[in-house]
């Protein structure tokens, strides 16, 4: 396939598949090419198991498509939005950049999240269960009512103070956020915090003698 050839996405899902605007090089599953989307719309589509390596999506939309265990690489996604769509094991890896991402109603469990950069990125009422960030820059992120059971943060950078913030989200069993400098959480997740901060320096709270 050429880099140049524009590719019908019907042929990669069923007949609930909608494109409008241009898309290049779509992959099936096992398939490695840029895939480059500009002012498209994709509804239903199924790029499950695809790795989409130094793509370009932009004024994007991806409603009700399957991407799981999708691999991205080296690849910037501007102002998309991703609304019902299926992103289980999404692997998120080699800088790739989200700028202006909105996910809403996502399923991303078991995702890994390792040196990319997420820049005014909205997660709204996703699950993130078991998920892995680590070696990740973000700035002015969100994560509304969204749950973090058992995720793991290892060397977040945030450009800013309150750069990620957590409050509304589930984050029973996670670990490393009490690391991560400038998190913005709320009262309840405060006191989770404080409580795996104490137990992680061997300090026993107790009002009895």
């Amino acid at each position: 396939m050429s880099s140049d050839e524009t590719t019908d996405l019907g042929s990669l899902a069923g007949e609930e598949t909608v494109l409008t605007g241009h898309v290049i090089g779509a992959l099936p599953a096992g398939f490695d090419a840029p895939l480059d989307t500009n002012d498209a719309q994709l509804v239903g589509a199924d790029l499950h198991d695809a790795r989409i390596l130094d793509g370009r999506w932009s004024s994007t939309t991806v409603t009700g498509s399957d991407l799981g265990r999708t691999q991205w690489e080296a690849t910037r996604l501007a102002d998309v939005d991703f609304e019902d769509c299926d992103l289980t094991g999404m692997q998120v890896l080699d800088k790739t950049v989200f700028e202006r991402v909105t996910f809403t109603n996502c399923k991303l469990a078991y995702s890994n999240w390792f040196d990319c950069v997420l820049d005014e990125v909205r997660f709204v009422n996703c699950h993130f269960r078991e998920s892995r960030f680590a070696s990740m820059t973000m700035r002015a992120v969100t994560a509304a009512t969204s749950d973090f059971t058992g995720a793991t943060f290892d060397r977040m950078e945030l450009r800013g103070v309150g750069d990620f913030d957590l409050r509304g989200s589930t984050i029973e069993d996670t670990s490393g956020l009490p690391h991560i400098r400038g998190l913005r959480v709320d009262t309840t997740q405060a006191a989770a915090i404080g409580a795996a901060l104490l137990a992680a320096h061997g300090i026993v709270v107790a009002d009895d003698e």
